[in-house]
């Protein structure tokens, strides 16, 4: 019979939930009658013989206890038994009381970063390497590796199946780079994504920018899989708690140990949120990419790394003589001893090299960390079978021209021959190699192109730059050999980049935008009843109207006085969707209306009005004059003859003043409701009508600075903005609206 093991808890009525005693018995016994009848409940205020005084109610796994006879006090006792699964893991386990050891007949398999030894060491998986965490100082060290391949397959069984023991080497200074470059003004996307690792990279950490509420009990999952989904490996995990973040603030977070991956290694990274620790995870929503479309923001801490050989100590590290040669191939070099001819050992062209040492000569391996010949006696050092010239410099360079395999020392300088001109658009990602022809040791010049570093472990190879801003950058680099050096100047042009709307602002409730109403007022404002094209003006703008049926303010200019002073009111009337504008003051005013259904909910539609800046008011007679002063456009067609016009004391004569400029509000209330929509905003201090068709350019967004007269003021309404400021991307460029009342979540990637 199966063994279970019980748990005991005694506590009072007024303590239910607060244990007193806990006792274990591990019994064969099945039935709660039948661990009461063995007398298990010693201590319990009852006799030896329990099972007669005692009454047992078992209830939701609980199981009551009265007393029998005394009529006071109850206990509550907890029964909890082991399932199948437990107890069949407890039998592969064993404790040794000789070896004091707890003995295992199955395999352990632990999580990525678990195994600890005591409160002083932890071993952790970290993707490409393992590291050994020294807990009382933090520092996580890491082994040096060798390796034999698997000996079953045949091609593992010649010189390539050994893995000769390496040492990781770290660039000097932690480095930052966004992955796929600057953050967006707004807009988000799942933490999830397949890459290829750009370089041999150690990352230590990363930020981006949340766009969902974290609470504080929050847990955040980090994981990092090998492959393109989670399907492949899950090569590091790692989970934090005690974050309390809102949407649009950064999330910085370091890991627990370095992950590496080597260059083009494919990955699948994702960043998930739970309740818990056991909870159900789902993808975390961040910011996005400027640069990558569907891209999470990232930017990310590493160092870059190389693998460089352990060489064993060189038996001729005390040689004084030695005849160097070429093999017939021309790739490597053949040491053999300089009297009997005898070779002793090979190296790969390039590999190795001479410099000299006191009154001798020494052989190092090319990247300087080894020394293999200590010094050579220029008498006894030999090519070919013949003695080196005897002049020590030009011994050496003899040595390195047949080390480099140029022929001769006086054999073939470097030559660059891979292009010097680089194009980039802001926020993409260097990733350029040099080519070049008999060059052994490269030299750049990043000090001019910030975020731009040298890969340690290809010195031909460039990396980073997703923050130069657009313009031209020069980059000095040298390719340099025994013989000499090629200087060039590698030109890398950044380029703003090509148009793109994905942007748009949406307004629901108590929404609005504001900004300084005084940088217009040359534009939208005039001091009298309009003297002519000085006084003109041109707006235009796209709108994404609900179904709500109320009246709902999408532009004012003007005075606070609202009811005695002028100012321009465009709004969308939701009871019969069609537009409104209203120019003069609630006393005086002319007023133009669209048909009723011009403007379909939940559809957007391009909007332009204008006004060529003459007389708007005075004579009843003049009334179609004063009318024909505007011009009206939806989606690129003139609406001013299917729609109404009307006025209030013969129109306004006054002058329009500075107070406020405002999108999704008038002087008080009006709002635009329901997440209705705004993009593309634009103001021209002139008469555009005779352009509408350029403006409209057949419905698709497009850059209005190329047209043949751009507009002064233009929001592109979240591209290319950071909340709460929406730049002006006009002429002026000096009118920024603030968002009141609204969040980042407010820039969406609804456009037309």
């Amino acid at each position: 019979m199966a063994y279970n093991e019980f748990k005991l808890t005694r506590t009072t009525p007024s303590q239910l939930k607060g244990v007193q005693e806990s006792y274990y018995y591990e019994t064969d016994l099945e039935t709660i009658d039948q661990v009461l009848a063995a007398g298990y409940f010693t201590g319990f205020p009852c006799s030896d013989d329990c099972e007669t005084i005692v009454t047992v109610n078992a209830f939701d796994g609980w199981v009551m206890i009265h007393p029998n006879g005394d009529g006071g006090e109850s206990d509550i006792v907890e029964l909890l038994s082991l399932n199948p699964e437990q107890q069949k893991t407890l039998s592969h386990f064993r404790f040794n009381p000789e070896t004091d050891k707890l003995e295992a007949d199955r395999p352990i398999e632990t999580t990525l970063n678990s195994f600890f030894l005591g409160d002083v060491h932890k071993i952790s998986s970290g993707g490409e390497n393992v590291f050994f965490t020294n807990l009382d100082s933090n520092v996580d060290y890491f082994p040096m590796w060798g390796g034999v391949k698997d000996q079953e397959v045949p091609e593992n069984q010649d010189a390539t199946g050994i893995i000769t023991p390496s040492a990781r080497v770290y660039s000097n200074n932690l480095l930052t780079l966004e992955i796929y470059g600057p953050a967006a003004a707004s807009g988000s996307v799942p933490y999830a994504r397949a890459a290829a690792v750009l370089a041999n990279q150690s990352i230590y950490g990363q930020r981006t920018i949340v766009e969902e509420t974290i609470l504080e009990t929050d847990h955040l999952f980090y994981e990092v899989y090998a492959g393109t989904d989670e399907s492949g490996i899950l090569a590091y995990e790692q989970s934090i708690t005690g974050e309390s973040l809102s949407p649009g603030e950064s999330l910085v977070w370091w890991f627990d140990h370095p992950v590496e991956g080597r260059e083009g290694t494919a990955i699948y990274s994702t960043m998930k949120k739970a309740a818990s620790q056991d909870g159900e995870r789902t993808v975390l929503n961040v910011r996005e990419s400027s640069v990558v479309p569907g891209a999470h923001y990232v930017d990310v801490y590493f160092r870059l790394f190389e693998d460089k050989n352990l060489e064993y100590i060189s038996p001729f590290l005390y040689e004084t003589g030695m005849d160097f040669s070429v093999d017939a191939t021309g790739t490597t070099i053949i040491l053999s001893d300089q009297s009997t001819g005898d070779a002793l050992i090979n190296y790969p062209v390039n590999t190795i090299k001479a410099v000299q040492e006191d009154v001798g000569i020494r052989v190092i391996l090319d990247d300087g960390d080894k020394i293999y010949i200590n010094q050579l006696d220029i008498a006894q050092t030999y090519i070919d079978g013949t003695l080196v010239t005897q002049t020590l410099a030009t011994a050496v360079n003899e040595l390195n021209a047949l080390f480099q395999n140029t022929g001769t020392s006086s054999g073939e300088v470097p030559n660059i021959t891979s292009t010097l001109a680089i194009s980039l658009v802001e926020g993409q990602t260097l990733n350029y190699e040099l080519t070049d022809d008999y060059g052994t040791e490269y030299e750049w010049d990043t000090s001019a192109v910030s975020g731009v570093f040298v890969t340690s472990d290809n010195r031909r190879k460039i990396i980073g730059g997703s923050g130069l801003a657009a313009g031209t950058y020069n980059i000095p680099v040298k390719a340099i050999n025994y013989n000499g050096e090629d200087s060039e100047t590698i030109v890398l042009t950044v380029s703003t980049p090509p148009f793109a709307n994905t942007k748009s602002v949406q307004f629901n409730n108590l929404d609005y935008l504001g900004a300084n109403a005084a940088l217009l007022d040359g534009i939208l404002g005039r001091s009298g009843n309009g003297s002519g094209s000085g006084d003109a003006w041109t707006i235009a703008f796209w709108f994404k109207p609900t179904t709500n049926s109320s009246g709902q303010t999408i532009f004012y200019f003007g005075d606070n006085d609202t009811t005695n002073s002028g100012h321009i009111n465009v709004r969308f009337l939701g009871a019969n969707d069609n537009l409104r504008l209203q120019y003069g003051s609630n006393n005086n005013f002319i007023r133009f209306q669209s048909a009723t259904s011009s403007l379909t909910p939940n559809q957007w539609h391009h909007i332009v009005i204008s006004y060529d800046g003459g007389t708007t008011g005075a004579s009843s007679s003049d009334m179609a004059d004063y009318y024909s002063r505007f011009k009206v456009f939806i989606d690129g067609s003139n609406v001013i003859s299917a729609g109404t016009w009307s006025h209030n004391n013969f129109g306004y004569t006054g002058g329009i003043d500075a107070d406020n400029l405002r999108v999704g509000r008038y002087a008080s209330g009006n709002y635009l409701k329901d997440n209705t929509k705004v993009d593309e905003l634009a103001i021209w201090g002139s008469d555009q009508s005779a352009n509408i068709s350029d403006i409209y350019n057949s419905g698709t967004p497009f850059d209005l600075s190329n047209l043949t007269t751009g507009p002064t003021h233009w929001w592109r309404m979240g591209d290319g903005d950071t909340y709460p400021n929406l730049q002006d991307s006009g002429s002026a460029a000096n009118c920024v609206f603030v968002m009141y009342n609204m969040t980042s979540a407010d820039i969406v990637s609804d456009v037309p």
